[in-house]
């Protein structure tokens, strides 16, 4: 069965033509700075420093500091968008999609827990949520997942007691506690074998509770 259009990959997410190169620039950069140091030590200053601007000269290509930190929340939720289209498209069913889209959330987290952090953060879910070209792919993406979920259930791979989209809702909350756990666990000095073994548990469990019986 053929995945390509169970979630659409979005290659650089239609990056606004408007924008200028210095402010794709400063979006990297900004990215940069964000899985260095995390978003509480994310200001202007520290921006402009890192592409070589004085620190007014910023300014000139996003009104403020809150408007450049939401076009980068954009980013990061696009960059674990396309990572998640990625895997889902190479799997052989709807339940294979599903679960590798479970384990490429808790991999993005662990690989980016600043940019994960960050895209869970009041107020800029808030906010996010308030602009359309955000909130559209964010819905397709979900509408996207139930279907692999319907699909599923269809070919009686996943249960089928619940309707698709409170499968993909109880799984999406056992997946943040999954990752958030697996990156507790990481900053107590958990081990790496330790780590693998708790993704690899929870991951097992999540498709228990999705199997058909």
């Amino acid at each position: 069965m053929s995945h390509e259009s169970d979630i659409t990959t979005a290659e650089g997410f239609e990056r606004a033509p408007s924008f200028s190169r210095r402010q794709w620039d400063l979006l990297d950069a900004a990215l940069r700075l964000l899985d260095r140091n995390g978003l509480s030590e994310f200001t202007m200053r520290a921006l402009a420093d890192e592409v070589g601007l004085s620190p007014m000269a910023a300014y000139k290509h996003f009104d403020n500091q809150r408007a450049l930190q939401l076009e980068l929340w954009r980013e990061c939720q696009n960059h674990l968008f396309d990572a998640l289209a990625a895997v889902a498209d190479k799997q052989r069913d709807a339940a294979s999609a599903f679960m590798a889209v479970a384990s490429a959330f808790v991999e993005y987290a662990v690989t980016y827990p600043n940019r994960y952090a960050f895209l869970f953060s009041d107020p800029f879910v808030r906010e996010a949520a308030s602009v359309q070209l955000i909130e559209d792919r964010r819905q397709d993406v979900w509408a996207r997942l139930c279907g692999l979920v319907s699909a599923a259930q269809d070919a009686r791979l996943f249960r089928d007691d619940q309707d698709a989209e409170s499968l993909v809702v109880c799984t999406a909350s056992l997946v943040r506690g999954l990752a958030d756990n697996v990156l507790y666990a990481r900053m107590l000095g958990c081990s790496d074998s330790a780590e693998r073994a708790m993704r690899e548990s929870g991951l097992a469990r999540l498709r228990d509770l999705l199997i058909a019986r």
